[in-house]
Protein backbone atom coordinates (compact mmCIF):
# COMPACT_ATOMS: atom_id res chain seq x y z
CA UNK A 1 0.00 0.00 0.00
CA UNK A 2 1.30 3.47 -1.01
CA UNK A 3 1.84 6.31 1.41
CA UNK A 4 -1.85 8.14 2.43
CA UNK A 5 -2.75 11.35 -0.19
CA UNK A 6 -3.47 13.82 1.68
CA UNK A 7 -7.46 15.81 1.82
CA UNK A 8 -8.09 19.31 2.25
CA UNK A 9 -11.77 19.99 3.55
CA UNK A 10 -12.91 23.23 3.20
CA UNK A 11 -15.47 25.08 5.07
CA UNK A 12 -16.49 28.89 4.03
CA UNK A 13 -17.76 31.20 5.98
CA UNK A 14 -17.57 28.90 8.69
CA UNK A 15 -18.45 31.09 11.54
CA UNK A 16 -21.88 30.55 10.38
CA UNK A 17 -21.71 26.72 11.94
CA UNK A 18 -19.74 28.62 14.81
CA UNK A 19 -22.28 31.07 15.94
CA UNK A 20 -24.42 29.93 19.09
CA UNK A 21 -28.03 30.26 17.77
CA UNK A 22 -30.61 31.83 19.48
CA UNK A 23 -34.48 31.74 20.29
CA UNK A 24 -34.24 27.87 21.67
CA UNK A 25 -32.45 25.91 18.50
CA UNK A 26 -30.21 23.97 19.18
CA UNK A 27 -26.91 25.17 19.38
CA UNK A 28 -24.31 24.76 16.95
CA UNK A 29 -21.68 23.99 18.55
CA UNK A 30 -22.84 20.58 18.34
CA UNK A 31 -22.71 20.19 15.15
CA UNK A 32 -18.88 21.41 15.52
CA UNK A 33 -18.17 18.54 17.64
CA UNK A 34 -19.56 16.03 15.25
CA UNK A 35 -17.31 17.20 12.65
CA UNK A 36 -14.19 17.33 15.01
CA UNK A 37 -15.05 13.97 15.87
CA UNK A 38 -15.26 12.75 12.38
CA UNK A 39 -11.78 14.87 11.33
CA UNK A 40 -10.25 11.86 13.91
CA UNK A 41 -11.40 9.16 11.49
CA UNK A 42 -9.36 10.66 8.48
CA UNK A 43 -6.09 11.23 9.50
CA UNK A 44 -4.65 12.46 6.15
CA UNK A 45 -7.47 15.15 6.07
CA UNK A 46 -6.55 18.62 5.91
CA UNK A 47 -8.94 21.44 7.46
CA UNK A 48 -9.47 24.58 5.71
CA UNK A 49 -11.71 26.76 8.49
CA UNK A 50 -12.78 30.27 6.29
CA UNK A 51 -14.07 32.88 8.60
CA UNK A 52 -14.31 36.57 9.38
CA UNK A 53 -11.86 37.81 12.14
CA UNK A 54 -13.88 39.25 14.08
CA UNK A 55 -15.58 35.27 14.37
CA UNK A 56 -12.40 34.01 15.20
CA UNK A 57 -12.86 34.19 19.06
CA UNK A 58 -15.82 31.51 18.33
CA UNK A 59 -13.74 28.92 17.62
CA UNK A 60 -11.15 29.03 20.08
CA UNK A 61 -12.86 27.10 22.26
CA UNK A 62 -12.94 24.09 19.41
CA UNK A 63 -9.78 24.78 18.31
CA UNK A 64 -7.25 21.88 19.37
CA UNK A 65 -10.61 19.33 18.58
CA UNK A 66 -11.00 21.19 15.00
CA UNK A 67 -7.45 22.07 14.17
CA UNK A 68 -5.32 19.37 15.43
CA UNK A 69 -1.92 20.15 16.63
CA UNK A 70 -0.75 21.62 13.11
CA UNK A 71 -2.22 25.08 13.06
CA UNK A 72 -1.89 28.09 11.41
CA UNK A 73 -3.74 32.00 10.80
CA UNK A 74 -3.31 33.13 7.57
CA UNK A 75 -5.25 36.62 7.41
CA UNK A 76 -7.01 37.75 3.65
CA UNK A 77 -6.29 41.40 3.39
CA UNK A 78 -7.73 43.97 1.38
CA UNK A 79 -6.76 43.25 -2.22
CA UNK A 80 -5.14 46.14 -4.57
CA UNK A 81 -6.81 47.03 -7.49
CA UNK A 82 -4.34 44.65 -9.83
CA UNK A 83 -5.05 41.37 -7.24
CA UNK A 84 -8.67 42.12 -7.56
CA UNK A 85 -8.48 42.87 -11.48
CA UNK A 86 -6.38 39.04 -11.03
CA UNK A 87 -9.11 37.67 -8.86
CA UNK A 88 -11.90 38.69 -10.82
CA UNK A 89 -10.10 37.45 -14.21
CA UNK A 90 -7.96 34.52 -13.66
CA UNK A 91 -11.37 31.57 -12.54
CA UNK A 92 -12.48 32.41 -16.47
CA UNK A 93 -9.13 30.89 -17.76
CA UNK A 94 -9.55 27.75 -19.37
CA UNK A 95 -13.62 28.27 -19.15
CA UNK A 96 -14.04 29.66 -22.98
CA UNK A 97 -15.43 32.89 -21.39
CA UNK A 98 -13.22 36.07 -21.24
CA UNK A 99 -13.98 39.35 -20.16
CA UNK A 100 -14.33 42.49 -23.03
CA UNK A 101 -11.75 45.23 -22.77
CA UNK A 102 -11.81 47.42 -19.99
CA UNK A 103 -14.71 45.36 -18.32
CA UNK A 104 -12.79 43.51 -15.24
CA UNK A 105 -11.41 46.75 -14.65
CA UNK A 106 -14.77 48.21 -14.80
CA UNK A 107 -15.90 45.72 -12.14
CA UNK A 108 -13.11 46.44 -9.86
CA UNK A 109 -13.29 49.90 -10.00
CA UNK A 110 -17.34 49.87 -9.00
CA UNK A 111 -16.38 47.55 -5.69
CA UNK A 112 -13.55 50.48 -5.28
CA UNK A 113 -16.26 53.23 -5.10
CA UNK A 114 -18.66 54.34 -2.58
CA UNK A 115 -21.27 57.08 -2.77
CA UNK A 116 -21.96 58.78 0.11
CA UNK A 117 -24.77 61.15 0.53
CA UNK A 118 -23.70 64.19 3.16
CA UNK A 119 -25.64 67.27 3.81
CA UNK A 120 -24.15 69.07 0.98
CA UNK A 121 -24.79 66.33 -0.87
CA UNK A 122 -23.63 62.94 -3.14
CA UNK A 123 -19.77 62.33 -2.94
CA UNK A 124 -17.98 59.91 -4.25
CA UNK A 125 -15.35 57.91 -2.97
CA UNK A 126 -12.55 55.38 -4.31
CA UNK A 127 -10.56 53.31 -2.10
CA UNK A 128 -7.26 51.56 -2.60
CA UNK A 129 -8.20 48.26 -2.32
CA UNK A 130 -10.85 45.96 -2.17
CA UNK A 131 -12.45 43.54 0.27
CA UNK A 132 -12.54 39.88 -0.66
CA UNK A 133 -15.90 39.17 0.30
CA UNK A 134 -17.11 42.02 -1.34
CA UNK A 135 -15.48 40.67 -4.36
CA UNK A 136 -16.24 37.54 -3.94
CA UNK A 137 -20.40 37.99 -3.44
CA UNK A 138 -20.39 40.24 -6.78
CA UNK A 139 -18.52 37.41 -8.74
CA UNK A 140 -20.84 34.82 -7.59
CA UNK A 141 -24.19 36.67 -8.86
CA UNK A 142 -22.28 38.23 -12.04
CA UNK A 143 -21.62 33.94 -12.97
CA UNK A 144 -24.78 33.46 -11.81
CA UNK A 145 -26.66 35.92 -14.10
CA UNK A 146 -24.87 35.12 -17.19
CA UNK A 147 -27.03 33.18 -20.26
CA UNK A 148 -25.24 30.01 -20.82
CA UNK A 149 -23.92 30.95 -24.10
CA UNK A 150 -21.74 34.45 -23.04
CA UNK A 151 -18.71 33.67 -23.45
CA UNK A 152 -17.41 37.14 -23.41
CA UNK A 153 -18.72 39.33 -20.70
CA UNK A 154 -19.57 42.99 -21.78
CA UNK A 155 -20.09 46.00 -19.27
CA UNK A 156 -24.05 45.30 -19.73
CA UNK A 157 -23.46 42.11 -17.90
CA UNK A 158 -22.24 43.85 -15.18
CA UNK A 159 -25.53 45.81 -14.78
CA UNK A 160 -27.82 41.86 -14.09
Amino acid sequence: MGPAVAVVGVIDQSEVRLTPVRHGRRCRGECMENLADAFKNVQSLRRLFAMREESLGNLIPRENRLAGHSRARFPLPPLTRDAAREAVIKPLVGTGRSFASGVAEKLVDDLRTTEVINHVGQKRMTAESVEPMRLQVVCYALWRALPDLAEVLIEDDLHR
